[in-house]
């Protein structure tokens, strides 16, 4: 198991042959090429896809596309790529071979969707109800096992790195979601007071629409008015500070 960082991808290696592997380095290659040449870019694109294509068949398995994709970003970040940037030049030769050879990139096996997305139920079911305060110190806490065993020159348990993972991707997931409804919550008091104001703001037409309700319009002497209110918007601060004394 690779734990991931700037420098590491998780490789399933053991699924490639070793003249598998050497064809990934050439792919890695010839992007390291594009990557490092501007005016040879477009060439070494083209020619690294033509590379995946031999290598892979424009039909390939799923996981093999997998392994060889992992292989190929694990040398280009050895290169000097950021995993960033590897994983969009990566992007730009299976592109380059989609268009060019009608490659076809596989779906994932039924089978493993239904297992990713039991486990992804599981995983939610378990921290569903724990708080990102309480998830922050338990991370905190294998975060510092974890490093003493470094400082030690221990070996780093497995079980801890598997919950250090483990609540490393359950504080992200609640952070988004927290992050979701923040912006959701600020979108409907944004909503709200718009409508107050258009409400202030604009004064019934008289006419009805052709469901047969009020047509309501902007009013001159109320924009006129909020306008004069933002021009004097200082001294509107303070006479308004001043009602709450």
């Amino acid at each position: 198991m690779l734990v991931e960082n700037q420098n590491e991808v998780e490789v399933e290696v053991e699924k490639l042959e070793v003249s598998e592997v050497k064809a990934c380095s050439k792919i890695a290659k010839s992007v390291h090429s594009a990557w490092s040449s501007g005016l040879k870019r477009d060439a070494m694109i083209n020619q690294a896809s033509d590379e995946l294509v031999a290598l892979t068949s424009t039909q390939p398995d799923y996981e093999f596309l997998k392994a060889v994709q992992g292989q190929v970003i694990q040398d280009l970040i050895n290169l000097g790529l950021a995993v960033d940037s590897a994983n969009t030049y990566f992007s730009y030769i299976l592109k380059q071979a989609i268009a060019k050879h009608s490659f076809v990139k596989p779906s994932k096996n039924t089978k493993d969707s239904a297992r990713v997305a039991e486990s992804r139920k599981a995983f939610d079911e378990k921290f569903k109800n724990v708080s990102l305060e309480n998830i922050l110190v338990d991370l905190k806490s294998i975060n510092e096992v974890i490093a003493q065993d470094l400082l030690n020159g221990s070996e780093v348990k497995k079980e801890d790195l598997a919950k250090q993972k483990e609540l490393t991707k359950a504080r992200d997931a609640k952070s988004k979601n927290i992050a979701t409804e923040q912006k959701e919550k600020q979108k409907g008091n944004i909503d709200k007071l718009r409508n107050k104001i258009e409400g202030f703001l604009k004064i019934d037409s008289g006419r009805i629409n052709k469901k047969g309700n009020p047509i309501f319009e902007w009013s001159i002497v109320n924009l006129d008015f909020a306008y004069r209110c933002f021009e004097k918007k200082e001294e509107v601060k303070k006479f308004l500070a001043s009602l709450d004394k």
